[in-house]
Parts: C-alpha cells; sequence; structure tokens
C-alpha cells in the first residue's frame, strides 16, 4: 500500500509548470514579484533590521539567512494569502527557493519555477487540510503551521530530490509542525522569527532526507495530527486536481494590511466615489463574519504597528483619508491626525452570521454608511487582488512602486521587478535575483 505521503512525494518532485496554462504561469510571475517586493521592503522596515543584525550577530550560517529572510517577508502584512487555507505561502515558499538556491548555487530557472510551484500547492493543501482559516481563532498559526512542509518542498524539489526522498522530507518536516505562536505584542514581537525558524526546519528535513534521513511516511495515513495536535485533517485536499496551479487561487493584497478587512476598506472605497465627503460621514457600519470582528474591529495603539494593520476602522479611515498611508508597511509611527481619529470613532464592525457561511474560501463584507440621515449600503464578496479580480503584473508592480520608490527610487524597483519576472524563465535573470536579493539590506 501506497502512503498519502509518498503519493504527494511523488507528485511534487514530478510537477512541471510548463504543462500550466499561459494563466497560471502569469500568475507564478505576478507573485514572485508581489513576494520579492515584500521581501525587499521588508528589510528596509524596523522589523527587518532586527532580524538582519540578529542574523549577523555571527553566530548563524547558511539556514538562518533562510530564516531572516522568511520572517522580513512574513512581517510585513504585504504578502499574499490563499484564502481557503488560510494561509500565505508566497512569504515561506519565495524567500526559501531564491535563498536556497542562491546558497547552493544552483541557477537553473525551470527547477526554480517547479520549486515555487511545489510550495505553493503543499503549504496550501496541508493548510486546507487543517482548515487553516478556521484554526486561526482557536490558536493555530496555519502558516507557521504549514512552514515546515512548504520549505521541505520547496528544497527537495531544488535539491532533485525523487519522490521517495521527497516523501521522506515531507514526513521529517510534518513533525517539526509547531502552529502556536501566541498572541503578538507591541514593541519587537518573536511571532516572525518563528515562521523564519519554521522554514529552516523545513530546508534542514529536505536536507536531512537527502542524506539519507528517513520520516515517518505513515503520518497523515495514521493518527498523527489528531492526537500530536487535536486536528482532525481532510485528506481529500491532497488529491484534488493537481493539473492547474493554485497560485492563480491565491490572493494579492493591493497594500499593507490584514486580509480579514480588505473587503471592508473596498466597499468603503465604493461608496466614497460616488461623491461623499468623508467628513460628512455621520455613521459607518460593517458587517464581516463573526470571527472576524473581534480580530478587526477595535482601534490602534501607540507603538503596536500590528494594531494599525488589523485595525479596520483605521485602515478605513487612511484609505479615506491618507492612501498613501496604506503603504506604510513600517508604520513607525503610524500616521494619526484628529480627522482621522474622528472618523474612526464613526466606525463600528460587527459580526454577520450570513457571512460565515462563505468561509472559508471567500472573505466578504457589507459596508454601511449614513450621511445626512441618508443611508448607503454596499456588499464586497471578492476584494481586489482577489481571484475574481485578479492582479496582473502591472499592478503588482505600480504596488511595489507605490511602496518602495520613496526608500530606493523608481528605476532600484524596476530592476528587482525585471529580475522577478524573468527569473522563471531566464537562468541568467535568477542568478542576478538571487545576488540582489541575498545581498540586500546587508
Amino acid at each position: 500500500m501506497v502512503n498519502l505521503l509518498e503519493q504527494i512525494g511523488s507528485t511534487l518532485a514530478t510537477l512541471d509548470p510548463r504543462a500550466y496554462t499561459d494563466a497560471d504561469r502569469a500568475a507564478l510571475e505576478t507573485h514572485l514579484i508581489d513576494t520579492v517586493a515584500a521581501s525587499v521592503i521588508g528589510a528596509t522596515t524596523p522589523d527587518g533590521a532586527a532580524a538582519l543584525s540578529f542574523l549577523a550577530h555571527g553566530l548563524s550560517g547558511p539556514l538562518d539567512e533562510i530564516a531572516t529572510r522568511v520572517a522580513l517577508t512574513r512581517a510585513t502584512e504585504f504578502d499574499d494569502i490563499h484564502l481557503a487555507s488560510g494561509t500565505t505561502p508566497g512569504s515561506i515558499v519565495v524567500p526559501t527557493a531564491i535563498s536556497v538556491g542562491g546558497i547552493l548555487g544552483l541557477q537553473d530557472a525551470y527547477t526554480f519555477a517547479a520549486a515555487v510551484c511545489a510550495g505553493y500547492e503543499a503549504m496550501t493543501r496541508l493548510g486546507a487540510a487543517i482548515n487553516g482559516q478556521a484554526a486561526g481563532y482557536r490558536g493555530i498559526w496555519a502558516t507557521y503551521f504549514c512552514a515546515p512542509f512548504a520549505a521541505a518542498a520547496v528544497t527537495a524539489r531544488l535539491l532533485g530530490l525523487d519522490g521517495e526522498r521527497t516523501a521522506h522530507a515531507l514526513a521529517i518536516a510534518l513533525t517539526m509542525s509547531a502552529g502556536r505562536a501566541g498572541a503578538t505584542p507591541g514593541g519587537r514581537a518573536a511571532r516572525w522569527l518563528l515562521a523564519g525558524e519554521a522554514a529552516r526546519s523545513g530546508c534542514k528535513a529536505a536536507l536531512a532526507a537527502s542524506d539519507g534521513y528517513r520520516g515517518d511516511l505513515a503520518l497523515l495515513d495514521g493518527k498523527y495530527l489528531p492526537t500530536a495536535h487535536n486536528i482532525e485533517p481532510a485528506l481529500d485536499h491532497f488529491s484534488a486536481d493537481w493539473g492547474s496551479s493554485v497560485l492563480a487561487r491565491t490572493s494579492i493584497k493591493p497594500y499593507c494590511s490584514a486580509k480579514q478587512l480588505l473587503a471592508a476598506v473596498a466597499g468603503f472605497e465604493q461608496l466614497l466615489a460616488r461623491g461623499i465627503d468623508p467628513r460628512d460621514i455621520e455613521i459607518v457600519r460593517v458587517f464581516v463574519p463573526r470571527d472576524f470582528a473581534p480580530m478587526i474591529g477595535h482601534g490602534v495603539s501607540a507603538g503596536n504597528r500590528l494594531s494599525s494593520i488589523t485595525s479596520a476602522p483605521y485602515q478605513m479611515a487612511l484609505a479615506a483619508l491618507h492612501r498613501a498611508g496604506l503603504y506604510d508597511i513600517a508604520r513607525d509611527p503610524f500616521y494619526m491626525n484628529d480627522t482621522i481619529a474622528t472618523l474612526m470613532g464613526k466606525i463600528t464592525v460587527h459580526g454577520y452570521e450570513e457571512f460565515d457561511n462563505h468561509l472559508p474560501g471567500c472573505w466578504p463584507a457589507k459596508v454601511e454608511i449614513v450621511v445626512r440621515g441618508q443611508s448607503e449600503t454596499t456588499l464586497v464578496l471578492e476584494a481586489p487582488g482577489d481571484p475574481a479580480q485578479p492582479f496582473t503584473v502591472d499592478a503588482v508592480a505600480q504596488k511595489f512602486h507605490a511602496a518602495a520608490d520613496g526608500m530606493l527610487g523608481a528605476h532600484e524597483v524596476n530592476d528587482w521587478i525585471a529580475a522577478a519576472r524573468s527569473a522563471v524563465g531566464d537562468d541568467d535573470a535568477l542568478e542576478d535575483l538571487q545576488t540582489r536579493y541575498l545581498g540586500f539590506g546587508r
């Protein structure tokens, strides 16, 4: 009998992005550019600088480089997200693929593209199997849980491991999954380092498998996840169609934000576009899935960067009054004045049971504005950047420029975009990207 991990390992070892549709290949380029943008900008933020400084202490090696690049990418909240799995695959997969390839001197663009695709598939399928979108509200951070598995898939493909050794890499990585990261405090939160360390573990699992180490290939067939993590997995997600890329079904954020509030901001902007002056607004009511409401229905705390990114009232006020602030990843400090505070005070967030039925694959919002006693309402099921409104290469390039031109200059941003876009098809461009990437911020 062939175990499920053996089946997954065989599929990932032979995954061929050349068989994808043009739309799927375009999605690969788009998500690569978008995640490189998050990595580059992340390195310039206080969190990123702290991670790079930690790496420079002299007590680290190549695997720590990978952990650092993942950490500063995930910290941005600028990266992509797969709604049905509740994971942010780009932040784990892309830094791992670029870093491992660069460190090992692997400059084959086809293999790099295959490794990225393998990582996205491994991460999102495991995330969907554990119902990662819902797991977050009972303390399991799906990205953290799935990161070793995804990084092992990436590294195994870069190393050219066959299906059997890839399966062992995945088995070893699965036993390294933690998932529970605790609350995120203000200041220098360790949350992002944990994500990086999880990816580091996955890389080491694949390196171990390449050296002949073996894992328990029956983990997914038995009771490992229920007994070790109290998770009853839906394993059919590993047998669903492998013929199309999950990249095209992965959302891209239009700016720095928690995804749970993006539909609300999009709806608010739609209403404002009808000619409403934000200063005339009397009441704003936001309705979202019930689990989302307490997460995004709060204000902001000075010194707590994440509070500004997860606050629907703050992000909506920025969209209305200071849209450039949405692209400020560092939030050091985040932009605030009396006008923004006043508008925030008029916004309330409510859980709406009917929207729970749209989860996990769709994260909707309804927004109601009251102006001079008159109410206007809009419903957003798919926000900009979701699969129904996908971002093009030009759109993610504009996003990159909006966030980074002030720091890097438009010319350097264009160089990063060109290198990232070409890396999946040109060996020299891949080598250029690896060199740029591993040297940036050092």
